[in-house]
């Protein structure tokens, strides 16, 4: 894109062109460069994360399924001391009938 039309006139231009060409090429790569360092230790930050993550995933998985069974031994428990309590309580009827036959009297 020379605005020139003469030979020696795009040369200069051509010059030019390529210098600030080479010089933007240089400015490229210095951010190249950075952002592959960033990209390393963003990369190494997951890796150590992620090796972190497959230590503590199992460990999680194992308390939530002791937590799974207390719960269930804990409504076993429950269940358990509730019948007790129905299956030891005193006969109702049995008490109005007693109640009865002691006003009765």
């Amino acid at each position: 894109m020379s605005r020139c039309r003469t030979r020696p006139c795009a040369r200069l231009d051509e010059r030019r062109e390529t210098k600030e060409a080479e010089a933007k090429k240089a400015v490229v790569q210095g951010e190249e460069a950075i952002a592959n360092e960033k990209a390393a230790a963003a990369k190494a930050i997951k890796d150590e994360c992620e090796g972190e993550l497959a230590v503590a995933l199992p460990m999680l998985e194992a308390a939530l399924a002791a937590l799974n069974t207390l719960t269930k031994a804990r409504a076993m428990s429950q269940g358990l001391a509730r019948a007790q309590l129905i299956g030891s309580a005193p006969d109702r009827q049995g008490l109005r009938q007693a109640g009865a036959c002691l006003r009765g009297r």
